[in-house]
């Protein structure tokens, strides 16, 4: 499939390779990244912003750390709905990290639209918003929901909220 230019086939080649052969797996991630594999560009964002620039796997292929550009490819891997990117965007926006500042309504929208989508990690960060009203107005009947739904998805920590909270 990757021979034939399948970009989530080159992607899943370049993770596979990435250690033992970090150029040729580059050279799969960035044809996955033009081809626009969101996963690919996620990848890829991830290892240009969050990769230690002192990493020699990360050195000897070549990916050099770029925040702005690594930025860019994680909101283009969130807009094509990756649920990994939404999760990243949600934190960084949060907690103010990677060139973002602390944009607690923003974050919430990364965790809804990932939770939107099926990622029951964004769901119980969205919950747990919702519950205590950070970033957006208080809904104790959605942010409960949300925290159902990841609690059901085997998600420990929505668990735990959900048992706290119904304690409460």
């Amino acid at each position: 499939a990757a021979e034939k230019g399948n970009p989530e086939a080159l992607y899943a080649l370049s993770a596979l390779s990435s250690r033992k052969a970090p150029k040729e797996s580059y050279a799969l991630l960035k044809e996955a990244v033009r081809l626009h594999s969101a996963d690919a560009l996620f990848a890829l964002g991830s290892a240009m912003t969050d990769g230690d620039p002192e990493n020699p796997v990360l050195k000897e292929a070549g990916i050099e750390h770029n925040d702005a550009a690594g930025r860019a490819f994680i909101k283009l891997a969130a807009m094509m709905d990756n649920v990994s990117a939404s999760f990243w965007l949600g934190s960084v926006n949060y907690h103010g990290k990677c060139g973002f500042n602390v944009d607690k309504e923003r974050a919430y929208r990364h965790f809804d639209r990932g939770a939107i989508i099926g990622n029951a990690t964004c769901g119980t960060a969205a919950g747990i918003m919702l519950l205590r009203g950070l970033g957006v107005p208080q809904d104790t009947r959605k942010g409960l929901h949300y925290l159902n739904v990841a609690a059901n998805a085997g998600v420990p920590h929505a668990v735990i909220l959900l048992a706290y909270a119904q304690h409460e």
